[in-house]
């Protein structure tokens, strides 16, 4: 008789095999937080940087936008001062007190808003017309601009046997009331020869 050797039983499957966690590396969470942190920093520093360029550059375009403002308001003012005619005389000189604050209102009121001062204009058929020439700012300090001009005025009235030409030179100081630009200095420099009296004359007001 044969020998039956009895199959053998088959092996017992292998148990599957578990995926290990993951463990990660005691370095690599310190290593993120440090370079996102330096990037926090840049941007940070990025952002920082940007906010003071703008806040400067918006006070750099007030403060001119300020200038541009005075100036215009002494172009203005400038022009009222020096065309006026007897005329229209209250319209003329009230418009003239209408930029004054401080000092100058003070003497505006004294002179431009005189009736006897008016009258005679009115009776001497006085006329001025003024053209700036030059016009620039000499400072700007604390909320105070002083601008410079040059005028051609050219000044007529009945007494005067031709109209008189000359050079004016002026010096005005500009401040704000209550958002607007107005003047409380006027100093002329070079006067043209008065058509009343025939006499040059200089007129110097003082800061208030």
């Amino acid at each position: 008789m044969e020998d039956v050797t009895p199959p053998e039983e088959d092996a017992q499957p292998q148990a599957e095999a578990q995926p290990q966690p993951v463990v990660a590396s005691r370095t690599s969470a310190p290593r993120r937080s440090r370079r996102e942190l330096l990037l926090g920093l840049l941007a940070l520093a990025g952002l920082t940087g940007t906010l003071a360029f703008g806040l400067a550059w918006n006070h750099e375009r007030g403060h001119n936008g300020g200038i541009n403002q005075a100036k215009a308001t002494a172009r203005n003012f400038l022009t009222a001062l020096t065309n006026f005619d007897g005329k229209s005389i209250d319209a003329d000189f009230d418009r003239i007190i209408s930029y004054g604050t401080g000092t100058f209102a003070q003497q505006a009121d004294q002179f431009y808003a005189d009736k006897d001062t008016r009258n005679a204009l009115r009776v001497r058929q006085a006329s001025s017309r003024g053209e700036i020439k030059d016009l620039f700012v000499q400072s700007s300090v604390n909320g105070r601009v002083r601008i410079y001009s040059v005028i051609d005025e050219t000044i007529a009235n009945n007494a005067l046997p031709a109209p008189r030409a000359d050079e004016l030179r002026i010096e005005i100081g500009l401040t704000k009331v209550k958002g607007s630009w107005r003047v409380y200095d006027v100093r002329v420099l070079q006067a043209p020869v008065s058509p009343l009296t025939g006499a040059s004359t200089t007129s110097t007001t003082t800061a208030s």
